[in-house]
């Protein structure tokens, strides 16, 4: 028999059933460890909803349902942890045994509105997840139907654990106010069923099941986008944000089933005596810790991308991000300087003994890189009459285009009079220089050409690239001279 008297299949009876006061003190029945678990998580849960809010009406612009019962989750939580908190006033986390009653009956009122809420706040954060599923998944899909059938599952679960909650007994009163008039023959009992039951077995089997029930629906919620992430086609930022959801949502469960483990190990604080204050702190604890992580994880996802974006433009005000190293190469080398190359081979070249209008001694005509940077008004080969006559072939001096002229300059280059050659001192060989310049003006011409019809050629391109670098290596070195 208890302390209260009455059989060991109720309540009342079992309190004081068995001792044990000489048990050490757990971390979650000191009030500090209550208080600073409650609050932290309390804070991160309204910023991280604060962000999604913030996302869905102002970023995203596309708020739904599951925005709506986040905030319900939230609110009931919110006040589910107020009471939690006051509850660490009125004897939470230490032995019922020896608290007064008037402390009992006041910290029954607490704990009957942290238990309620509690009930409400996990079924709402469940349909959140659930509703934001459905964004995912074409309504004609499987997965899509499947959400749908637990939104209604878990709507249904919520409402019936719910009822229990909020009404225990009839009048509800009788819930905190049956330890006042446990010796009173002549007081009525009221009728209580489920949580405020006086009966063992029924007390714990509602506990027990709630429990159970909210491990399973974590774990198939948490489930739920798997699928997604194996998908064919899925963009790899989705990708990283379902581990993310992942993660997260196992800390979710890590919390529902430490929850129902330690309701199991003293069967809903009735083993080996029933101290709901002693041996339910770390269970309420748990549930508290629970609806916020379900919180923080429903809301993540919704503002992350748009956090680090934003952090993004932000920081790179600030810090350099991109740096670039520019180096030079020259690619003539000695044998290539000392190889006979002259400006006489140089279109610039107006009298063949390395003067020229344009560069001054050994002035390498910088026209080819004006034309090779899309100048359609080149003035490096203005005169074309003036070098063919250099050239032994001639040219009616009419203005001709860039094509036309690279043509014209190419026949110049490749079949030009060998008797003005020899008064160069041509040895006989074409050179290499004269015909990779006059190779590079023509198809340079006619990249330009490509380029205004948007039919340019990237091998074409890097072909022009590379023989208008030896170009412009040929030049720094004439400078240089």
């Amino acid at each position: 028999m208890g302390l209260f008297g009455g059989s060991e299949d109720t309540l009342l009876g079992r309190i004081g059933f068995a001792n044990n006061l000489d048990e050490p003190v757990p971390a979650f029945n000191r009030r500090e460890t209550i208080l600073g678990l409650c609050i932290s998580f309390l804070i991160v849960s309204w910023v991280c909803v604060g962000f999604r809010l913030y996302a869905r009406f102002h970023v995203i612009k596309s708020p739904g349902w599951d925005d709506l019962f986040v905030v319900l989750s939230l609110i009931t939580m919110t006040i589910g942890k107020i009471a939690v908190a006051l509850a660490t006033n009125h004897g939470m986390g230490q032995h019922i045994i020896l608290l007064s009653k008037t402390q009992i009956a006041t910290y029954q009122q607490t704990f009957y509105v942290a238990n309620a809420t509690y009930s409400m706040s996990t079924a709402l954060i469940k349909i959140s997840l659930l509703l934001q599923y459905t964004r995912l998944y074409h309504p004609s899909s499987s997965l899509h139907k499947t959400c749908r059938f637990l939104i209604l599952f878990t709507a249904l679960w919520g409402i019936a654990y719910s009822i229990m909650a909020w009404v225990p007994c009839v009048p509800v009163s009788s819930y905190w106010e049956q330890i006042y008039h446990y010796d009173d023959p002549l007081f009525e009992p009221a009728t209580c069923y489920a949580y405020g039951s006086q009966l063992v077995s029924v007390f714990k089997a509602t506990y027990e099941s709630h429990a159970a029930v909210n491990m399973a629906l974590d774990l198939l919620v948490m489930g739920l986008p798997v699928p997604l992430y194996f998908q064919i086609g899925t963009p790899l930022k989705t990708k990283m944000a379902l581990v993310g959801i992942l993660v997260m949502g196992a800390f979710v469960n890590l919390f529902a089933m430490w929850r129902f483990i330690t309701m199991v190990q003293h069967k809903s604080c009735t083993e080996p005596t029933f101290d709901p204050t002693w041996y339910g702190s770390v269970s309420i604890v748990m549930a508290a810790l629970e609806t916020s992580a379900a919180c923080i994880c429903a809301s993540i996802p919704i503002f992350w991308r748009n956090m680090i974006d934003s952090a993004s433009e932000i920081l790179g005000h600030i810090f350099v991000t991109k740096e670039v190293k520019v180096t030079t190469q020259n690619r003539l080398d000695a044998g290539f300087r000392d190889s006979g190359w002259n400006t006489k081979y140089c279109p610039g070249n107006r009298n063949g003994n390395g003067d020229s209008s344009h560069g001054g001694k050994g002035g390498m005509n910088m026209g080819v890189l004006e034309l090779g940077m899309g100048a359609r008004q080149h003035r490096g080969f203005h005169d074309l009459e003036e070098m063919n006559k250099h050239h032994g072939s001639g040219s009616s001096g009419e203005e001709v285009d860039e094509l036309e002229m690279g043509r014209k300059f190419t026949r110049t280059s490749t079949s030009g009079s060998r008797g003005t050659r020899s008064q160069e001192g041509y040895d006989g060989n074409t050179p290499a220089a004269e015909t990779e310049i006059a190779r590079t003006w023509m198809d340079w011409a006619t990249t330009g050409q490509e380029q205004n019809t948007g039919q340019r050629d990237d091998q074409q391109q890097r072909s022009m690239d590379l023989r208008l670098s030896r170009i412009k290596s040929f030049e720094e070195w004439r400078f240089s001279k």
